[in-house]
């Protein structure tokens, strides 16, 4: 009965509020949002609807935004984006595994509880295990370390007949060290999807495996210009999404089961557990970083960029346009006759590109560039 009155209260407060997030919803309802997401995600799956950007309307309500988003993605510049995304998830995607089990001691640790405050993200680092990993990064800067949710486990056999199950977190947040090394910060601001684990899913690989992650991310609005989902909402949307997964358990980000440990189980699927685990790896975070941002590009509108530089290279539109007098250049460095032609040519086109090996003077270039176009 309780939940009735609930579901009365969230069902009246979007009627008056569409287009409201859970947390919204939570501070107009006085319900705790992790109530509130349980009854969007199931009793009220048949009456509420979510966009891409995890706001809740009624059902027999329009998702106003929807036409504009799949606009934003068909533009040269989302196109263009989406080809050099391509290009380095075919290099190769973030594969973040451990074994599940292990005579030694594990390269993870399961958690009792989801960080979702400053107080339990700082117990997340007093676990004496996680402790360990945390000296040890410190001491090894090719060990990267990453807080994951949901876990996901595998079966695998070796060629020499070892079997057994590998442990991969669908979501990985990184913890990086700031300042001098000593302070470690959870980063929940760049989500990454582990291939890995998404593989387990998939029945497809090479390209098409690279559309299905990048449909995903989408779906899940990992790389919307505003602030990220919450990681609550984000993987309630997942299993929304995917539900055809192999989900072993309930999904509960506010309840995670202590009993059996993923190191006792002998199921492959997803598990609602959360992990902190140390990987060794070459990964790099620019690389990361350029995703993000690639991303970001993609959902660009064509008005934000169709009169930048950027623009005018994408559609091609770099003519000459004869707009300075160049016949006496100002040389704070004296340059050679190809530097003058870049300079005069750099003065006079919409786009230019310097390059050029060490040592041949771009830096000159450049400088000269400046001073004469002040």
């Amino acid at each position: 009965m309780e939940d009735n009155k609930k579901i009365i209260n969230i069902l009246s407060f979007l009627k008056e509020n569409p287009g409201s997030n859970a947390r919204d919803i939570a501070s107009g309802t006085n319900i705790q949002k992790e109530e509130i997401n349980s009854l969007l995600y199931n009793k009220l799956q048949d009456k509420c609807k979510q966009d891409s950007k995890y706001r809740w309307y009624l059902a027999d309500e329009k998702l106003p935004q929807e036409a504009a988003l799949e606009q934003v993605q068909r533009t040269p510049l989302a196109k263009l984006s989406r080809y050099y995304l391509s290009c380095i998830e075919e290099d190769g995607g973030v594969e973040v595994s451990v074994f599940a089990q292990s005579k030694f001691d594990l390269d993870y640790k399961e958690v009792s509880n989801l960080p979702f405050s400053k107080e339990e993200i700082a117990s997340l680092f007093n676990y004496s295990e996680v402790q360990k990993f945390i000296k040890s990064a410190k001491r090894d800067r090719s060990l990267s370390l990453y807080f994951g949710y949901p876990s996901t486990l595998g079966y695998a056999r070796s060629k020499k007949g070892w079997s057994g199950y590998f442990l991969k977190p669908l979501f990985l947040f990184p913890i990086k060290f700031s300042g001098e090394g000593d302070n470690v910060e959870l980063d929940f601001s760049f989500p990454i999807l582990n291939w890995s684990a998404i593989k387990q899913f998939v029945d497809t690989g090479g390209q098409e495996l690279v559309r299905e992650l990048l449909l995903l991310e989408d779906e899940l609005g990992i790389y919307e210009e505003k602030e990220q989902p919450e990681l609550d909402d984000l993987v309630q949307r997942l299993k929304t999404i995917r539900p055809h997964w192999n989900w072993q358990e309930e999904i509960d980000p506010h309840n995670l089961p202590q009993e059996p440990k993923l190191s006792e189980c002998d199921k492959e699927g997803i598990f609602n557990r959360g992990v902190v685990l140390q990987i060794k790896e070459e990964a790099n975070f620019f690389t990361r970083g350029l995703e993000y941002e690639l991303n970001q590009l993609t959902n660009l509108p064509e008005e934000k960029y169709k009169d930048t530089a950027l623009g005018q290279w994408i559609y091609r539109d770099t003519k000459e346009e004869d707009i300075r007098n160049t016949n006496s250049l100002l040389e704070v460095f004296p340059g050679n006759l190809e530097q003058r032609e870049s300079i005069q040519n750099a003065l006079n086109r919409k786009l230019s590109v310097i390059t050029g090996p060490p040592g041949t003077g771009k830096s000159q270039v450049v400088t000269n560039l400046l001073i004469n176009t002040a």
